[in-house]
């Protein structure tokens, strides 16, 4: 991804920044492109202007962690804030400016809406308000842009898995 993000612009010295909360991700990212920026940290702790000093980002590529959205849980209770990293997209693009926003997540990441304290499930009825709130939310400061979910394998993955993705301007 890193190497196609270069291509999209030729001739110019791009300052990517790469962030995980899990050292291992760093590091073999670190290895496979060393001309990275890498911070080993939480988004929740970590401020987008220490990440980003000049304030301007030409794409923000994120991937939410979707393990408390995904099918894959089985129906076992989740807790509600474990679910908020979406909001963090939102965060880095008021808090910088940034010129393109795509986001990559699991399909249920379109149901997103808050979970019965009582039993840690996802309430069927307000199915898809964090979803809708957190796209208005990227509307009003002024994101553009549209979400699909895709099958990998139409764009040559080896995996019929489908993804989550959205692209912003």
């Amino acid at each position: 991804l890193v190497r196609a993000v270069q291509q999209l612009f030729p001739g110019r010295e791009l300052d990517l920044v790469a962030v995980n909360h899990w050292q291992t991700a760093i590091d073999t990212h670190q290895l496979n492109h060393p001309g990275v920026r890498h911070f080993c940290a939480d988004l929740e702790h970590l401020k987008p202007r220490d990440a980003v000093p000049g304030g301007v980002l030409d794409i923000l590529l994120a991937a939410p962690s979707c393990t408390y959205h995904s099918r894959a849980r089985g129906g076992r209770p989740v807790y509600d804030q474990m679910r908020m990293d979406p909001w963090h997209v939102v965060r880095w693009c008021t808090d910088l400016r940034v010129y393109r926003v795509i986001v990559e997540n699991v399909p249920e990441f379109v149901k997103w809406g808050p979970c019965d304290v009582r039993t840690g499930k996802p309430i069927k009825s307000r199915e898809g308000e964090y979803f809708r709130a957190w796209l208005t939310a990227l509307k009003n400061i002024g994101c553009r842009g549209e979400w699909k979910v895709l099958c990998c394998a139409d764009y040559g993955d080896a995996t019929t898995r489908e993804r989550f993705f959205y692209y912003g301007v």
